[in-house]
């Protein structure tokens, strides 16, 4: 088996634009989920409208009321700051930011006036294989890139069901251990770093971009951490029509390990002196080897993987 590329692509890693889905749209049933009325997962209020009755929130929920909060399609030159309409796209984002969001239970998303359950949320970190990085992709980093991926039940938009995924594939960590995650915080305005990579992606039906965003991490116990993140993201409620919506979720991840992409031309103490480059080697154990076959030229490709030492 040939190796083409060293970086594994996880769920949604296909580029925001044109790229793969990473998971199907479910069939549009017309209809709400059954025995939402009597759901434990709604919160009081939520950001697109009054829409959920305060007896439908959790107990011990605080009710928080406010205004529909417009959801609207951006302008054409949303990512070229210059000219009146993006000054007034600028002015109706900072109204958006202005209004009081619903109180989101923990391990909740909501968004556009709906609220999604958490499934699964993990925080982990990929290393490239230096060979693979000489020989066919000399712009990428051999540094760590972090990445947040998290998952949600399926809930109701409208008439249709989605599972919505947000995630994140460079995380701006440059964290030599997994522990000091908690109070990790950062924000941005803009979709694109510097580099062109997405600061973030939402899906519902097609991937869009996190525009907007605030995220923190906070301690919980252990490998676990409490992620805060709230923003404004590009949504498809189907399709074809893109919108702009304000979000917000709270859940606890789990932070798994560091995948470290390796060749056979590595020996043990080069796979330990660059793994410690970049970690508190005393945080980790290191596991077992598992074999990705052969590069063309015949070098074979591995992936270790390190655990978190408690």
């Amino acid at each position: 088996m040939a190796i083409t590329n060293s970086d594994p692509v996880p769920e949604a890693r296909e580029k925001l634009a044109g790229g793969a889905t990473t998971g199907q749209r479910p069939p549009n049933t017309n209809r709400a989920l059954e025995g939402r009325e009597k759901s434990t997962r709604g919160v009081a209020g939520n950001i697109a409208g009054e829409q959920s009755h305060a007896s439908r929130a959790p107990a011990g929920a605080q009710a928080i009321w406010c205004d529909p909060v417009p959801v609207v399609s951006p302008p054409a030159n949303l990512f070229r700051a210059s000219g009146s309409e993006c000054l007034s796209w600028r002015l109706l984002q900072s109204s958006i930011r202005t209004k009081l969001f619903p109180v989101s239970a923990e391990g909740q998303l909501t968004v556009c006036g709906a609220s999604f359950a958490l499934r699964k949320a993990t925080i982990s970190a990929w290393m490239n294989d230096p060979h693979w990085v000489r020989e066919f992709a000399p712009d990428h980093p051999l540094t760590p890139k972090w990445s947040l991926e998290l998952f949600f039940e399926q809930g109701v938009i409208g008439e249709d069901q989605y599972e919505p995924h947000v995630y994140h594939h460079s995380l701006p960590l440059t964290l030599r251990s997994w522990r000091q995650l908690a109070g990790f915080a950062c924000e941005w305005n803009e979709p694109m770093d510097e580099s062109g990579k997405p600061k973030g992606g939402f899906y519902l039906c097609q991937h869009g971009s996190i525009i907007e965003g605030r995220l923190s991490f906070h301690g919980v116990g252990g490998t676990r951490f409490r992620v805060e993140w709230s923003g404004l993201c590009e949504t498809w409620i189907d399709d074809s029509a893109q919108s702009v919506s304000p979000f917000r979720l709270t859940a606890e991840t789990e932070f798994t390990g560091v995948t470290m992409a390796a060749s056979d031309s590595e020996s043990e103490s080069d796979v330990q002196e660059r793994f410690a480059l970049c970690f508190e080697a005393s945080d980790f154990l290191r596991g077992e080897d598992v074999w990705q076959g052969s590069y063309d030229s015949g070098v074979g490709g591995r992936q270790i993987f390190f655990k978190p030492r408690l």
